[in-house]
């Protein structure tokens, strides 16, 4: 989704998600990339998802995404209160958006990767970003993710992530 975004257009998007096809009013359909089926296993059901973000609407999308992933998903909409909360919560998984205001992705990776988190394990931590610029991903894993992201997401490769993080939980 292209900032600032309309109403009607995000409205299309969640209704896409949740698998609506009554979209009401609107004349056009919306055809989202990520209308494609996912398998999820039971092992899917138990991992814990925690998505930084500081724009609601990618909150939402990336939480209907994950949700759909068969994931349990909890949502900040900031570095500072993502640090507060895996203090609190052991996670398994967190989307990490890199460009936002206050502590970034980058840096709020590279403090999660110092503390002491409840019961002793760090999270699998995938940076998602708009930029797609040379050497992104080197930047992403250089602060400490696990993994890089590009937008526009796919539930294809949001789901293929949730596979990668199962692998090292």
């Amino acid at each position: 989704m292209v900032r600032p975004v309309r109403g009607e257009l995000l409205l299309k998007v969640v209704l896409a998600v949740l698998g609506s096809s009554d979209v009401g009013r609107f004349p056009e359909r919306v055809e989202p990339s990520f209308t494609s089926p996912v398998q999820i296993s039971d092992e899917m059901r138990t991992l814990r998802a925690l998505v930084v973000d500081d724009n609601e609407a990618n909150l939402v999308v990336a939480r209907l995404m994950l949700e759909r992933c068969g994931c349990q998903v909890e949502t900040v909409t900031g570095g500072a209160e993502a640090l507060q909360r895996v203090q609190e919560v052991s996670f398994d998984f967190l989307l990490m958006d890199c460009s936002m205001p206050g502590i970034d992705g980058y840096e709020t990776t590279r403090r999660i990767r110092t503390l002491p988190l409840p019961e002793g394990r760090q999270p699998f931590i995938a940076g998602v970003t708009a930029f797609v610029l040379p050497g992104e991903k080197e930047r992403c894993l250089s602060a400490g993710m696990d993994s890089y992201l590009p937008k526009p997401v796919s539930l294809q490769s949001m789901h293929d992530l949730v596979l990668r993080t199962l692998q090292r939980v």
